[in-house]
């Protein structure tokens, strides 16, 4: 699986706290080794053609476009936030 990011995924990533952006990190290099690993549960986000999602930590999640093998990465985001954009 190829990632690639867009500008606004790095403003969210900007806006963390370090103990964030350190889980982002290994979910990062975790998701490079196995993206189907259980740890991340990397899925397609119901009634959206492209988006899927991957967890961060218990508190954060990331969002990416897939086409085929690679996913874009755009959004990064508190929980919170994720269930307000997808309830």
């Amino acid at each position: 699986m190829i990632s690639g990011v867009r500008l606004s995924f790095w403003r969210a990533y900007g806006s963390l706290d370090q103990r964030v952006k350190e889980s982002a990190g290994r979910s990062y290099r975790l998701f490079a080794d196995d993206p189907a690993h259980p740890s991340l549960r990397f899925k397609k986000m119901a009634g959206h053609e492209s988006i899927w999602s991957v967890r961060i930590n218990d508190s954060y999640r990331a969002l990416g476009e897939r086409k085929g093998d690679t996913v874009t990465w755009f959004w990064k985001g508190s929980r919170n936030e994720f269930d307000k954009l997808f309830s």
